[in-house]
Formats: structure tokens, C-alpha cells, sequence
């Protein structure tokens, strides 16, 4: 059986990081969403999150872009799509 899989926006931080991570530990795997995307700050951020969540044994793929732009949906979930074919 797949694994479910989660877009989660504001995933490197917050409320969001917080969610992000416990569904990895769950046997989730993840679409993260971040305004900031820094590939090479692994400290803090979406590629911390990421860094966890695949401790945790789950996919993370890190996203760059703005829930609240319309503009960015149909780009960001092609791109879910495509890497897991499934929401």
C-alpha cells in the first residue's frame, strides 16, 4: 500500500513544521511549502524539515512559492503530482 501524502504550506516553521514533521513520523510523506528557500541552511527552514522528516523515514519535497498566489497552485501541485502521484 502507498503511502499518504500531505502538502503541507508553511512548512518551515511554525505550526506548519510542527504538522510537517509528526506526519512523517506517522508514515507520511511530504510536499513542503516555503516562501524562503535557502538549499544550503539546513539549521532552520524547509530543508531542516526536510532533514527530519526523512530521519523520520518518510519523502520530502521541498517547494518554493506563495499559498496566497493563485498563480503558483497549478505549478506547485504538477509538481506534487508528478514526484508522487497523489495528494
Amino acid at each position: 500500500m502507498k503511502k499518504p501524502v500531505a502538502f503541507i504550506t508553511g512548512a518551515s516553521r511554525g505550526i506548519g513544521r510542527g504538522v510537517a514533521i509528526e506526519l512523517a513520523k506517522q508514515g507520511w510523506d511530504l510536499a513542503g511549502l516555503s516562501r524562503l528557500f535557502d538549499e544550503k541552511n539546513t539549521e532552520s527552514g524547509v530543508f531542516e524539515v526536510k532533514a527530519r522528516a526523512e530521519e523520520a523515514g518518510a519523502k520530502f519535497l521541498p517547494l518554493q512559492g506563495d499559498v496566497t498566489s493563485i498563480a503558483d497552485h497549478g505549478h506547485l501541485l504538477e509538481l506534487i503530482l508528478e514526484k508522487y502521484g497523489r495528494i
